[in-house]
């Protein structure tokens, strides 16, 4: 979990830590990447602040992993930071944004917890729309509801939470770390 870029506090929230009952639906994918196996475009888990919405993905994020996956966790924000910062540098230049783009599956936490610059908004949108166009399977975290998200993009909501994602509602979740 270390090299797909989980944060340390992260690295316990797997299926064996998870304090609820177990979701079969986040537990049957396929065994390895490939053909064989088709996985919603999104899973998209919502709701209040501490109600387990990053330990739920980052659980199916290592599961993912254990399958051959390639994986990789962006906390947003961090990631934006990362894309602005490599526009100017010729060495590093777009890495950030590939690997958003280009990684087979990838988690981004905290969608809506960053400054919403027009470029913060025009990054996430462009990302999103990019991995959900070529079906890039993409883990999305965020204390924002669907209509929310047209902030960021109008077709965002849509998408996230049409018929081939899998939305997690935490809603009513009491912060569980408390």
């Amino acid at each position: 979990m270390e090299s797909a870029g989980v944060p340390p506090r992260y690295l316990r929230y797997t299926w064996q830590t998870w304090p609820r009952k177990k979701r079969q639906d986040l537990l049957d994918w396929p065994s390895k990447p490939g053909p064989e196996g088709r996985i919603p475009w999104t899973v998209f888990a919502y709701g209040p602040k501490g109600s387990g919405k990053t330990h739920i993905t980052t659980a199916v994020l290592a599961d993912l992993l254990c399958r051959g996956w390639t994986c990789k966790w962006f906390e947003v924000a961090e990631a934006i930071e990362e894309v602005k910062a490599e526009f100017a540098d010729e060495v590093y230049q777009g890495r950030t944004m590939k690997a958003l783009k280009e990684t087979p599956i990838i988690l981004l936490d905290d969608l809506g917890a960053e400054r919403l610059t027009d470029f913060a908004a025009d990054t996430v949108a462009q990302v999103l729309r990019y991995r959900y166009n070529r079906e890039k399977f993409t883990l999305v975290t965020t204390n924002m509801e669907l209509e929310e998200l047209d902030s960021i993009d109008s077709r965002l909501g849509s998408r996230l939470g049409g018929r081939e994602a899998l939305q997690i509602n935490f809603a009513g979740q009491r912060d569980w770390r408390l």
